[in-house]
Parts: C-alpha cells; structure tokens; sequence
C-alpha cells in the first residue's frame, strides 16, 4: 500500500515543470524524490542520510526510484 502511495508522489513530480537551465546533471524528479525520501525516513539530516545511503540503496531504488544521490549542492 505504501509503495502505491509513494509511486503516486513520483508521478506527481514528474509533472512538475522544470524551469532550470538545460544543462542539469540531475532530473528535477530525483532531486524532489530524495528529498522525499529524506523527509519520510524522518533523517535528522542530510549528512546522516548520505552516510546511511550505502546501507539502504537497494531499497531507495525499488522503493523511492532513486537511482543516484546528488551532491549536497543539487538539493
């Protein structure tokens, strides 16, 4: 069920109009799905979920679709 919910919010920022410049490293829809995740996971910060990224990569990819971290700048 949680998984449907998730996948709803995805698809509602792929929808988002993304107005930055054409030359972009990272698609507006990742960037606003880790924060997401971020947010979700409850993360007492951006650091914390970097150093935990390794651990929970397989499951932030099936489950938030994220397939790479940005740097801290891209958020």
């Amino acid at each position: 069920m949680i998984d449907k919910l998730i996948q709803l919010v995805r698809d509602g920022f792929q929808k988002v109009t993304d107005s930055r410049s054409t030359n972009t490293s990272y698609k507006l829809c990742d960037i606003l799905s880790i924060g997401f995740a971020i947010f979700s996971l409850k993360d007492p910060s951006l650091t914390f979920f970097r150093e935990q990224y390794p651990v929970r990569e397989e499951n932030l990819r099936r489950i938030y679709g994220l397939e790479s971290l940005p740097e801290d700048t891209a958020l």
